[in-house]
């Protein structure tokens, strides 16, 4: 919006700190900003004007970013060329999906009991539903943003008011961390496993439940 060499550096600062965390939420997140940019670039009703405004102070915000973490991400890289486990196979991240029953938390967090000691919980997987294939924590499938922002967010996409272009972006990136998360039970998260680099390397999609979070709050902010 700026086209400010300040705004930029700042925002590579931040950006730059954000990947600082290695995981698989900052791999998300930083696809995530790029697609925004993206987005904003091609959705301008005059792409050349607004690229051309804001592409130097975004190359010198990647540059500080680049700066920032060369370093750190180096070492991780050299400690996972050491690792017995540098890249994860389909079926390996896979197990680490939610499974698809975990949605109905949307509505009732503590349906399953996943607050609760690990012998009272009865949701996928446990003792109780054993037969998944998964291996995730009881509290990774907890998706519950809030009842009252839950029937914001779906009022809202009934009557297409988050269709709009101003919002449109932050619903389709709900839509996509959404199938993300589920893992093997679509086969979006195999598309993504193959073509998107980076994704290969971490081993639960059910991590995407973080950013889940993050895009629906900002959608019902929106609402």
């Amino acid at each position: 919006d700026r086209g400010s060499y300040l705004y930029g550096m700042l925002a590579g600062i931040a950006a730059a700190h954000m990947l600082l965390g290695r995981d698989q939420v900052a791999l998300i997140c930083l696809y995530m900003l790029a697609a925004y940019v993206l987005w904003r670039w091609l959705g301008d009703h005059d792409p050349r004007e607004v690229i051309g405004r804001s592409l130097l102070p975004l190359v010198l915000g990647g540059l500080i970013a680049a700066a920032i973490v060369v370093v750190p991400l180096a070492l991780t890289a050299s400690l996972a060329a050491e690792s017995n486990r540098p890249a994860i196979d389909y079926e390996g991240a896979g197990r680490g999906s939610l499974h698809p029953a975990l949605l109905v938390t949307f509505l009732v967090p503590q349906i399953f009991g996943a607050a609760g000691a690990m012998a009272e919980y009865w949701g996928p997987p446990s003792f109780t539903w054993h037969d998944t294939g998964l291996y995730i924590a009881q509290n990774m499938g907890q998706v519950y943003v809030g009842l009252v922002p839950f029937l914001m967010i779906a009022l809202a996409l009934l009557s297409g008011r988050l269709w709009s272009r101003e919002i449109r972006f932050f619903t389709i990136a709900l839509g996509i961390v959404l199938l993300y998360a589920l893992g093997w039970y679509t086969p979006v998260f195999r598309l993504l496993y193959e073509i998107v680099p980076g994704v290969k390397l971490y081993r639960r999609p059910a991590d995407a439940t973080f950013v889940i979070g993050g895009r629906a709050a900002i959608l019902a902010g929106y609402v």
